[in-house]
């Protein structure tokens, strides 16, 4: 299935054609480079916006955003603009939402409703701070097994400049969630955060033994969320 999802990548070819006659070779080489540049740009973007599984857009890293700012304002006691904040959480997560795969949905589904529960104890201002973080951390640690899914998919189609896109947003989401971790949990991001960052440094490993590392963390991060 994830072979198809990309089958329209190995179909398509970009041309660019010269005619000398409009211009010098040093100009048309500066051209070419633009050109395929901009087309580099062009195929990474219409991956984003085109492929079901592919949530590596900048929008990914908005939830993460507004769940700190949602904590800072929530600690500040200021209610209505936590709530504000945390609102928007959940409909930034239900945008990515709209990229992925079933089983990538139904893993952010069971994060936000966690967030919901938190809404309405802040409503009720009796929320517990243990649980805010818990249910925050939950939230982020989904956003990186997304990614995680996300960049096995591409490795799988030989996307690896993609993939690594993905990684990094998995960091990125992990470094957030480790802020609103405590005890054995954190051990466990903590190190999960580590491998992820050997597979980033190692640039000698064949696809299908990232493809078994990647796999490893899943179900890791899995553990953490269910």
């Amino acid at each position: 299935m994830i072979r198809k999802a990309f089958a329209w990548l190995t179909s398509r070819e970009f041309y660019f054609k010269n005619n000398q006659n409009l211009m010098s070779k040093k100009s048309f080489l500066y051209l070419l480079t633009a050109v395929l540049l901009v087309g580099g740009i062009y195929l990474i973007n219409y991956v984003i916006t085109e492929s079901k599984i592919a949530p590596l857009s900048s929008k990914a890293i908005i939830p993460d955003m507004l769940l700190k700012n949602t904590s800072v304002y929530y600690n500040e006691h200021a209610i209505e603009r936590s709530l504000s904040q945390l609102d928007e959480t959940i409909e930034a997560i239900n945008n990515i939402e709209a990229d992925l795969d079933p089983e990538s949905k139904r893993i952010l589904d069971i994060s936000i409703a966690d967030l919901k529960e938190v809404r309405k104890e802040i409503v009720k201002d009796s929320v517990d701070s243990k649980h805010l973080d818990a249910a925050f951390s939950k939230v982020l640690n989904a956003l990186t097994l997304t990614e995680l899914r996300v960049s096995e998919a591409l490795i799988e189609t030989n996307h690896g400049k993609e993939a690594k896109v993905a990684l990094k947003y998995a960091m990125y989401h992990l470094s957030n969630a480790l802020k609103f971790t405590t005890g054995k949990k954190k051990d466990y991001e903590l190190h999960i955060y580590n491998e992820l960052d050997s597979l980033m440094e190692n640039g000698h490993l064949t696809h299908d033994q990232m493809i078994a590392k990647l796999e490893i963390m899943i179900a890791e991060l899995d553990s953490l969320i269910e």
